[in-house]
């Protein structure tokens, strides 16, 4: 009992000091703003190569404190092998939001381009990048329905094998496809009925169990590490996107894949890339998690953040 009220005079008194804890004023250092800009100029595919730039902290990439506005911007987008410069457009994209976009060119392998963007009250970045050679030619390319395999019970899958002979060297690779598919399905409501799907990305679609695939938000990220030089098969499992595809049929109960049509592209990418997007996702994942561990991104842009490069890619048209 004398323990009990020795603990209850000990806390009344300290709860009853008014001066028990000194107020110090600290001034925390603000953020410092500086641009942002993620641009993968495409060679080999005559595709047009858009990109935007933003605000963020120094602390958070990933946190848009504003997109930059075209008509304030000096970009300056220069071959510094033969000293041509690159015409570089902007369109608004969303509510004021710019898009930039550079019309494809035919980039030479070896060249070397350098970034330089400058902006009122932001510290100017540059960047340069090399255009890589092209990736290998693929071999063969299958594509076949998986039955019972998909997500739903008893629906089809979509398997994809691609097969290529490898170069020698330290090589990365990535894999984008886009398919768009006939599907018989049965509603949880008893109605057969046919829809064509929207065009699904792989990286949001598709996955594969081989080591030497990393599935990344912006596509199949593969390091030949593994199989430098030799030829190598990948397995790639495509899903549809249901939540555009199924949300007015009330659920599916199964489906069946009529026929598909699309295209896939097989991009020979940097190493830089190759380390941004792995380190990007990884960021994101783990980002505001008091738990997680925190991730440094890859960074190739002197005073700014994000990755500048140049891949060099093939298309093949898909359909079964």
């Amino acid at each position: 009992m004398n323990k009990i009220y020795t603990i209850f005079f000990t806390i009344l008194i300290l709860t009853s000091c008014e001066d028990f804890s000194t107020i110090v004023e600290i001034d925390l250092p603000t953020s410092e703003k500086k641009m942002a800009v993620h641009l993968d100029l495409m060679s080999g595919t005559n595709d047009t190569s858009y990109f935007n730039i933003t605000k963020v902290l120094a602390e958070n990439i990933s946190d848009n404190k504003g997109e930059i506005d075209f008509d304030k911007a000096v970009i300056n987008l220069k071959n510094e092998t033969d000293g041509t410069v690159l015409e570089v457009k902007a369109k608004e994209f969303f509510q004021g939001f710019d898009l930039f976009y550079i019309k494809n060119i035919d980039y030479k392998t070896g060249d070397v381009y350098s970034l330089n963007i400058s902006y009122p009250d932001l510290e100017s970045i540059t960047a340069s990048a090399i255009v890589l050679p092209s990736p290998p030619t693929i071999n063969d390319i299958k594509l076949e329905r998986v039955k019972g395999a998909g997500t739903f019970e008893d629906e089809d899958f979509t398997r994809m094998t691609i097969k290529l002979t490898d170069l020698p060297g330290e090589n990365y690779y990535r894999i984008r496809i886009a398919i768009r598919e006939e599907v018989i399905a049965l509603t949880n409501d008893g109605d057969t009925v046919s829809i064509q799907t929207t065009m699904p990305y792989v990286y949001s679609n598709g996955y594969s169990d081989d080591p030497s695939v990393y599935g990344s938000y912006r596509g199949l990220l593969i390091s030949d590490a593994a199989f430098d030089g030799k030829v190598k098969e990948f397995i790639i499992n495509l899903e549809r996107d249901y939540n555009t595809t199924y949300q007015f049929f009330g659920g599916i109960e199964s489906s069946r894949i009529s026929s598909g049509k699309g295209y896939m592209y097989f991009d020979q990418i940097s190493k830089e890339r190759y380390n941004f997007e792995k380190s990007y996702d990884t960021f994101q994942e783990t980002d505001g998690n008091p738990f997680g561990t925190p991730t440094k991104v890859f960074n190739n842009i002197e005073n700014g953040y994000g990755i500048f490069s140049i891949s060099t890619g093939q298309k093949y048209e898909l359909s079964y």
